[in-house]
């Protein structure tokens, strides 16, 4: 299994993240990575990894769909008597993890 892993591995040669770099506004920032990666053509750039974890501590993951990213927040398709919906009102500390095959992960 190893072997056939390392043969997948991709080298990722890309800038660095510097936080001097970085908007001070997280959604501006956001919008601009999410630019890139449109830019870049990247599968279904608003699919992300959601994670959240509920009243038993347990962490689930899915991957959502992006509506809309504004000061107040992500926004993305879901059914709110779903678990995610279940466990964001039992604790609203969640991940959102964008991925693309022409950028690195950002958690935002």
């Amino acid at each position: 299994m190893k072997d056939k892993v390392e043969t997948l591995r991709i080298d990722y040669d890309k800038d660095t993240l510097d936080i001097k770099d970085l908007n001070a506004d997280p959604i501006v920032q956001f919008e601009y990575w999410f630019d890139e990666a449109v830019e870049a053509n990247v599968p279904e750039p608003h699919a992300f990894t959601f994670s959240s974890v509920g009243a038993y501590g347990k962490p689930t993951s899915r991957i959502v769909l992006l509506r809309n990213a504004t000061a107040n927040g992500f926004s993305f398709f879901t059914n709110y008597n779903s678990r995610k919906g279940h466990n964001i009102d039992v604790n609203p500390n969640v991940c959102a993890n964008f991925f693309g095959n022409n950028c690195s992960a950002r958690c935002v």
